[in-house]
């Protein structure tokens, strides 16, 4: 009982802290994620075979155009990005946090053999926009995926206009 009356006597930033609660806070009010640039050799991309099921196999063997880390951690979700086309697609990528604050912006030019990967490695909820002249869609990341299992969500710039996608997770327990 002593516990609650000290907790109430604080400021609300003690009582946060003591109670625990501090992190959750703070990963919450307004805390948003740094996002970088990965170096290839740094990207640990999973479950590529997702682009064969989406009938684009050379997908998986192909380069990154560009490699972005949205947080730190070990904990991880990947979200990818290509073309159906062996021509360059120009595709601009928004990535926002879920109440809309953007976060980061790129064009690049993905194909069958060249992708953009994210890494989500902050546990938050996200929306990813893609947009080109002919293809438009948006990915919800939900802070669930953000975890210790290997999972990607696959997006496929189809040759007919229309997105394609597909995800998967090892779903194991943490």
């Amino acid at each position: 009982m002593r516990r609650r009356q000290l907790l109430r006597a604080l400021p609300v930033g003690g009582t946060l802290s003591l109670a625990g609660c501090l992190d959750r806070a703070r990963s919450t009010v307004g805390a948003y994620p740094d996002v970088s640039t990965l170096d290839s050799d740094q990207a640990s991309l999973r479950l590529m075979w997702l682009f064969d099921e989406l009938d684009a196999g050379t997908v998986p063997d192909g380069e990154t155009v560009e490699l972005l880390a949205v947080g730190s951690g070990d904990d991880s979700h990947w979200v990818t990005v290509a073309a159906e086309t062996d021509d360059p697609v120009e595709t601009t990528v928004t990535i926002e946090v879920a109440d809309g604050e953007k976060l980061y912006e790129t064009t690049v030019s993905v194909s069958n053999s060249a992708y953009l990967g994210i890494r989500f490695a902050f546990r938050a909820r996200y929306r990813v926009h893609v947009r080109s002249e002919r293809h438009e869609t948006t990915v919800e990341v939900s802070e669930e995926r953000i975890d210790c299992n290997d999972s990607n969500f696959a997006v496929l710039l189809a040759a007919d206009g229309s997105v394609r996608s597909r995800g998967a997770t090892t779903n194991m327990a943490c």
